[in-house]
């Protein structure tokens, strides 16, 4: 348990940072100058999910699993230049179902965990739909729409999540694979403008904040056993940045869709 805090870290330092691109991708899709109205939606909608989420967390982790498995799938997919809704429902579905599917009794205190002691149903659930998933990958396969390079990353993540600890399981996929491929989209999108000292300021200053937040909330989760809290601060921060990350990502910002001019 104790080593915990490598895979924990990782996010923070790794895959929290990939959405502190927002403001300066906005910024070039908009052409303004102007961030004031971006920071001030962005936070308010942060805040929002928190509050809503220590009213009602249940609801709240399965509205994060749902728009999880849109929005990785969604990057996931655009990385192999596949858009279409099969590609994204069976790489979206990696984390949501696959994952707690594989390591039910492992993810089952997590969930618990980020639903602040709630019992959730969302392991048995995954547990029945990874045969679904199994099909729309089969699907996938029978359509020629899969290559080798997708199928090593499916089979090597579904045995990677198999042998490992959970919380690894996501630091491998979050950091590794989505924050890289969302790195890698995004300085593709803005090498067609200036990204300069400015932006490299604002982008430290952005990855910084939220990492700070997360720590302190880890903190006030639980006084007692700090890694403990500290999990259920990440998770229930990166819902938090997520809804606003994945409205802008998924709806405003082509990144990586072929219709921006860019490959990935």
């Amino acid at each position: 348990m104790n080593l915990l805090w490598i895979p924990l870290l990782a996010i923070l330092l790794v895959g929290i940072p990939h959405g502190a691109l927002d403001a300066i991708l906005i910024r070039k899709v908009s052409g303004s100058r102007s961030s004031i109205w971006f920071y001030s939606s962005y936070l308010l909608l942060c805040v929002a999910v928190v509050a809503i989420w220590f009213q009602a967390p249940v609801v709240s982790l399965a509205f994060f699993l749902l728009i999880s498995l849109w929005h990785f799938g969604g990057a996931d997919a655009r990385g192999y230049g596949d858009d279409r809704w099969l590609s994204r429902l069976v790489h979206g579905s990696m984390i949501p179902i696959v994952l707690p599917a594989l390591q039910p009794e492992a993810v089952a205190p997590l969930f618990r965990l980020v639903a602040l002691q709630n019992e959730t149903p969302f392991v048995q659930w995954a547990q029945i739909l990874i045969w679904p998933w199994a099909a729309l990958l089969l699907l996938k396969v029978i359509r020629k729409e899969v290559c080798k390079r997708e199928v090593l990353e499916l089979g090597g993540l579904s045995l990677f999540f198999w042998l490992a600890d959970p919380i690894y399981s996501f630091a491998l996929y979050f950091c590794g694979l989505h924050s890289m491929r969302h790195f890698q989209q995004s300085f593709q999108f803005l090498s067609r403008n200036r990204f300069g000292k400015k932006e490299t300021i604002e982008f430290a200053i952005l990855s910084g904040v939220p990492i700070l937040m997360i720590l302190l909330g880890g903190a006030m989760l639980d006084e007692t056993q700090w890694l403990q809290g500290l999990t259920g601060s990440v998770f229930i921060g990166l819902a938090a940045l997520t809804v606003p990350h994945m409205i802008l990502i998924d709806g405003w910002v082509p990144l990586g869709k072929p219709d921006s001019g860019h490959s990935t």
